[in-house]
């Protein structure tokens, strides 16, 4: 199995190095062929350095450098791009999700279009991104008739050959439910398996609750304008 492990970092400067060595790990650990791509989306702090110091052990791992901070889903379109492994797998930096959990996946592998994605079960963060979460969750259960638990779970698995039918758009945190969302809509064989959620152990989150939410529930309507345009055709 070859895979891509595609994120995007914005001054994750304490946890980007404790991160990348446990996938990386980990990943030599299974003897898969991987590669690791990072883009930093404008980090002010020393993100980019560390990632830099990593490179030199690491011939795995492949950066690319954005000077200025355009978004989550921005950077994890930009790191999806550079992928060219069959296989993608899409996480965050900061160390809240354990790549292990994608090894569920790989005995139900077979030869149908498939995406793989988990759901957080329990989601470790304060109360009040929890509530935020969940409220999200609901209204897109509402808006799109969605089997998929949680949409916006970051930690997902899928061959590379269905992005010649999906185009991603999503510039912010929307961009885990644009790319569930689409996989859905097209039909492919979902496998939602659940997995764990950690708390954060160094840095600081960067979002900001209310703009945030607001900004997802701006792009679901404008994604749902899209659904019903495409199903008109």
């Amino acid at each position: 199995m070859k895979l891509s492990l595609v994120t995007t970092a914005y001054n994750e400067t304490k946890i980007i190095k404790k991160t990348i060595l446990a996938w990386s790990k980990w990943l030599n650990k299974q003897n898969i062929k991987f590669e690791i791509i990072v883009y930093n989306d404008g980090s002010t702090d020393d993100t980019l350095k560390k990632l830099k110091e990593l490179r030199t052990k690491l011939t795995s791992l492949k950066i690319i450098n954005g000077k200025m901070n355009k978004g989550y889903g921005f950077g994890m379109r930009q790191s999806i791009k550079k992928s060219k492994n069959k296989y993608i797998v899409t996480i965050d930096s900061d160390n809240q999700y354990e790549l292990a959990d994608i090894k569920v996946f790989f005995p139900l592998i077979n030869k149908k279009d498939q995406f793989f994605t988990g759901h957080r079960v329990k989601k470790k963060d304060n109360y009040l991104k929890i509530l935020a979460d969940l409220i999200l969750r609901l209204i897109v259960r509402l808006i799109f008739n969605t089997k998929i638990k949680d949409t916006n779970c970051a930690l997902k698995m899928f061959d590379r050959k269905i992005l010649k039918k999906i185009k991603l758009f999503s510039n912010d945190y929307s961009l885990p439910t644009e790319l569930s969302l689409k996989a859905e809509m097209l039909g492919l064989d979902i496998v939602d398996l659940p997995i764990k959620h950690k708390s954060r152990q160094d840095g600081k989150s960067k979002i900001n609750i209310l703009f945030t939410s607001l900004k997802f529930l701006k792009f679901l309507i404008k994604l749902k304008s899209k659904f019903i345009i495409y199903e008109k055709k």
